[in-house]
């Protein structure tokens, strides 16, 4: 059985501006993502400003869904739980 092994020679500088590359890579991606996080703790929700109460009625709506038309007539009579996202987009 023979095993074939191939080498080739190296540039020492090469390996270490390989390392100082993905260490710069490894850097930026670890500071964006804690950018990032920092980002997420500064936004304020509205936890006071919340004005509804179980029980209340709801404004008539109708909103373009994947399946069509949705409106808040068809939700009289039952119990329903409606969540909204807010986005800042």
């Amino acid at each position: 059985m023979a095993f074939c092994h191939y080498s080739r020679a190296v540039d020492s500088s090469s390996n270490v501006r390989n390392v100082l590359v993905s260490a710069r890579r490894s850097t930026v991606a670890i500071a964006m993502g804690a950018l990032f996080l920092w980002l997420l703790t500064q936004r304020k929700t509205p936890i006071g400003d919340i004005k509804l109460a179980v029980g209340d009625e709801i404004l008539p709506f109708s909103v373009a869904g994947a399946d069509g038309w949705f409106d808040s007539e068809s939700l009289y009579g039952q119990r329903t739980l409606l969540k909204f996202f807010r986005g800042s987009w």
